[in-house]
C-alpha cells in the first residue's frame, strides 16, 4: 500500500513581488501480509492558498499499518516568506520526505513551482508584469500549490492511497 498526504497551499499576492509554495505530502510504502477484512482509512485533504499563511495538508492514513503527513503550507510573516517544508511518512517498510517548496523575490513578477510529492504532482508556477494575471496550478496527488500572481490557485492537491493486491 502507497499512502500520500495532502499537498501545502501556496501564498499567493495579487502583485507581482514576492510568493512562497506549499511543500510536498509525504509517502509510506508498506507491503501488509494478512491484511485484516476491513481497514479504516482516511485521505488528507489538500492545504488551501492563502493570502496570508497556505494551508498545511491533511495526513493520510491506512488503518494502523502506515501514514503519510502533509505538506507544510508557504508561511508569510509580513517580514519574510519562507517556502514550506514536505511532510512525511510514519509506519512504512520505505518512509518518504516529500519536497519542499519555494519562494520567490523580484520586481519582475512571482512564481514558484510547488513541492512535488512521490507522485510528482507539484503545482506550476506563473506570472506576469503589466497587471496580468495568469493562471497557475493546484498541486495533484499530495504535490504543494504553486504560485504566481493569481490569487485563486494554489491549492495543494489531495492525498491518495494506492493498495496493489497480489494472489
Amino acid at each position: 500500500v502507497y499512502t500520500t498526504g495532502g499537498g501545502g497551499g501556496a501564498y499567493s499576492a495579487p502583485s507581482n513581488y514576492r510568493n512562497g509554495t506549499g511543500g510536498g505530502a509525504g509517502t509510506a510504502i508498506k507491503h501488509i501480509s494478512n491484511v485484516s477484512a476491513t481497514v479504516s482509512w482516511t485521505t488528507g485533504t489538500g492545504g488551501l492558498q492563502s493570502t496570508g499563511n497556505g494551508g498545511t495538508g491533511g495526513t493520510t492514513s491506512f488503518g494502523a499499518y502506515c501514514s503519510a503527513t502533509g505538506g507544510y503550507g508557504c508561511q508569510n510573516d509580513g517580514a519574510a516568506m519562507y517556502g514550506a517544508a514536505g511532510g512525511y511518512g510514519i509506519g512504512g517498510d520505505i518512509n518518504l520526505y516529500g519536497g519542499g517548496g519555494e519562494f520567490h523575490h523580484g520586481a519582475e513578477g512571482s512564481s514558484s513551482s510547488g513541492g512535488a510529492s512521490y507522485w510528482g504532482g507539484a503545482g506550476s508556477s506563473s506570472h506576469s508584469s503589466g497587471g496580468q494575471r495568469p493562471n497557475h496550478e493546484h498541486g495533484k496527488w499530495g504535490g504543494g500549490g504553486g504560485a504566481g500572481n493569481n490569487p485563486d490557485n494554489g491549492h495543494g492537491g489531495a492525498g491518495v492511497i494506492v493498495v496493489y493486491a497480489y494472489s
